[in-house]
């Protein structure tokens, strides 16, 4: 007789992705895994179709869905707060998370990572490889996705310092929120998202794991198929609230976490990562192009600065800047 497998809660995100909603829930109904919670956390979206929602689950739904919750109160407190509201609304021994606008990569996601859990009991969380897609979720390639996908299997073995200059050297994102799976005791441990940060997880996350040597590993194996361009890293919203406060995320999160440890994060590089942060910041709440050309001259020393490390994408952030394209 098989032994009982550890329920996973599936925590889907949701602002306003109604177009792609349904392709994402349908990503967690292919699942062959035998026990799976799902819990649809939505930030406050207007016109959420929370009744459809539902009939849709019920109406598709097999055996192995052994629950699913919906949060919506109207309330927008952005996506950190919005996934430890999640995360408190679950009960499955094993957790992951996905937006609501993305999908898992096949029907055997769940049941991998898992058995990779089980199989280790000293990791607390186990990671897989990402597809970057287009909007109609053809893949694309992407260079730094596919470059992070080689080196999974090696680049939590190095030290802490060794790893971020790794990933910053060559643009590596190991630890993409959607490609983990964690065990429940990882946050009942070491705590949830930092929600210091409003639209902002990732970095912090990772910065925890890694500082903290926490034991993290990963499959061979893609897990994830990411819309790019949708969302929070879309042109079109370049210039909108949400792109601005996470703007202003990334440069707190660099002040309060990365110049604080100059024995890991070189100070000078850092100090003007900080810098470049703000500049989008100020550059992205800019309200007329005479305001962003004084921006560029007020900040002509980071301009400087990062211009000679990435022209190219210095360049592109001040052309898109003083376009004023909303």
């Amino acid at each position: 007789m098989q032994a009982k497998r550890g329920l996973v809660s599936v925590i889907i995100l949701s602002y306003k992705q109604f177009a792609y909603i349904y392709e994402t829930i349908d990503s967690v109904l292919m699942q062959d895994y035998p026990a799976i919670e799902i819990v649809i956390a939505d930030d406050g979206s207007p016109n959420f179709p929370q009744n459809e929602i539902v009939s849709y689950i019920e109406k598709n739904k097999r055996d192995n869905i052994q629950g699913y919750t919906l949060l919506h109160d109207g309330v927008n407190v952005g996506t950190v707060k919005n996934i430890n509201n999640g995360i408190k609304h679950s009960s499955g021994e094993f957790i992951k998370i996905i937006a609501g606008d993305d999908t898992f990569y096949d029907g055997k996601v769940f049941s991998t990572q898992v058995e990779f859990l089980e199989k280790n009991p000293k990791y607390y969380i186990v990671t897989g490889k990402a597809c970057e897609c287009d909007e109609q979720m053809k893949p694309i390639y992407k260079e730094q996705v596919e470059n992070t996908n080689k080196v999974l299997g090696t680049v939590f073995e190095l030290e802490p310092k060794g790893y971020f200059q790794k990933c910053g050297a060559e643009h590596l994102f190991p630890m993409v929120t959607q490609a983990l799976c964690f065990r429940r005791k990882f946050f009942d441990e070491f705590g949830l998202y930092d929600e210091r940060y409003k639209l902002l997880e990732d970095p912090p996350m990772e910065k925890r794991v890694i500082i903290n040597r926490i034991p993290i590993s990963s499959v061979d194996a893609c897990v994830i198929k990411h819309r790019a361009d949708v969302g929070i890293s879309a042109n079109t919203e370049l210039f909108s609230a949400r792109r601005s406060q996470y703007y202003l995320d990334l440069a707190n999160y660099v002040k309060n976490e990365l110049l604080s440890r100059p024995q890991i994060f070189p100070h000078f590089k850092t100090k003007y990562r900080y810098k470049s942060e703000m500049f989008r910041y100020k550059m992205s709440i800019a309200k007329t192009k005479k305001e962003r050309i004084m921006v560029c001259i007020t900040n002509i020393d980071t301009v400087f600065f990062f211009g000679i490390l990435r022209p190219g994408a210095m360049i592109q952030k001040i052309k898109i800047g003083l376009s004023g394209r909303k």
